[in-house]
């Protein structure tokens, strides 16, 4: 529901406000230092007020209302009427003068109008942050525009999601899109390695503990309480144990956990997010995966696709990489040369995306912050099958 400010004196005025404008909700303030106070706590979609006060001349605080470029837009209702009044107030800043007694109708009309333009503003500021987040997956291929497609539907959604893919193909980044476009975006991101944990630390490390629980072991909360009303990331889940497993599946479908050595039953409002470079499928088929679990948590799959199906997206790719670590004037122009470019496509990255940028990072310190050229681009792996020419001159 769009929020309404209205600042006046006159406390009449108020009850007619609400009764003009029935399904907005308006707050009221009686001066203007109760205005600031309700504009910097409520933070209102639309402000509108008189120009007549005590305290302070109403154009000074007009002028101090619209200071800031990203003010609410201001309407301005007042017996202060003459035509000075309204050419002043317009110029000033307010995008409507109304003379009281107001025409209720026309200022319905206006509001609406407003809410029309406010409501079209708001949906490309969503639209801009999205793309923006999106434009972290550089490339136009078919692939990936697929997997972007997919991102901006899941994001949307509240149940589990699994991203499969080959290790350094992005799916840490993945997962943190997916919270960022979602309707948790503005609550934690907790992100937990099952396979950098040792078993017997990682049930504390989920649900926490209390003191007494084991040796050493003090009351804190787990990655499921911290990410409360968030989302929690649980990368490598092909390295949990049988036992884990079977406690994270009751926990998913309870929505409570209890900490290790505690008895009360804690809720969580978390959503899950899961990943693994395993074959998930071929550990269900052997038994080292749980069936039941992998069926609760593969609600939404993403895979993602290795760099080598996707060598159309390199040049962009590298652009993007090349631009984060030469900020500023020092970048070269071309920061990159085709003949680099072509050598990097011929490699088949079985490191993925991040193999790709420690490559560009190395050869960005071997040409000295000039132009990386094609013998500036080496790669560690070593292997014939995915090799390409390394031969460098330092």
């Amino acid at each position: 529901m769009t929020s309404i400010l209205y600042i006046d004196t006159h406390g009449p005025s108020h009850e007619l406000l609400r009764t003009t404008l029935p399904s907005f909700s308006i707050s009221s303030a009686y001066s203007t230092a109760e205005g600031f106070l309700k504009i910097k706590n409520l933070a209102p979609d639309i402000i509108i007020t008189e120009i007549e006060f005590p305290d302070l001349c109403g154009f000074t605080f007009l002028e101090q209302l619209v200071h800031h470029a990203a003010h609410p837009p201001v309407i301005v209702i007042s017996a202060q009427s003459s035509s000075y009044n309204i050419v002043r107030a317009l110029r000033i800043g307010a995008e409507y003068f109304f003379p009281k007694p107001f025409n209720p109708e026309q200022l319905r009309e206006n509001i609406h109008e407003l809410v029309t333009l406010l409501y079209a503003l708001q949906e490309k500021a969503l639209l801009s942050a999205e793309e923006d987040l999106l434009e972290q997956f550089a490339g136009k291929s078919k692939v990936l525009g697929s997997l972007k497609y997919s991102i901006r539907l899941f994001a949307e959604a509240e149940a589990p999601v699994l991203i499969t893919g080959e290790s350094g193909s992005g799916k840490e980044l993945t997962a943190h899109t997916l919270h960022k476009l979602s309707s948790r975006k503005n609550g934690p991101f907790k992100t937990v390695h099952c396979g950098a944990i040792p078993m017997s630390l990682l049930e504390a490390e989920l649900y926490g503990s209390e003191p007494g629980a084991f040796t050493g072991a003090v009351r804190r909360p787990g990655h499921f309480e911290q990410a409360h009303g968030g989302t929690l990331f649980l990368d490598e889940i092909g390295e949990m144990s049988q036992e884990g497993q079977m406690k994270l599946l009751r926990i998913i479908e309870a929505q409570h956990i209890t900490r290790i050595g505690g008895r009360r039953l804690i809720p969580i409002d978390v959503r899950i997010i899961c990943a693994t470079n395993r074959d998930i499928n071929e550990l269900v088929s052997q038994g080292r995966f749980r069936a039941d679990l992998y069926f609760r948590i593969h609600t939404l799959p993403i895979t993602l696709p290795p760099l080598r199906e996707r060598k159309e997206d390199i040049p962009a790719l590298a652009l993007q990489f090349l631009q984060q670590f030469l900020q500023g004037p020092e970048m070269p122009d071309p920061p990159i040369t085709y003949s680099a470019l072509i050598k990097l496509s011929q490699y088949e990255w079985p490191g993925n995306v991040r193999e790709l940028r420690n490559t560009l990072e190395l050869a960005q310190v071997l040409s000295r912050g000039n132009t990386i050229k094609a013998e500036h681009i080496r790669v560690s792996y070593v292997n014939k099958a995915h090799s390409i020419n390394d031969s460098v001159e330092v």
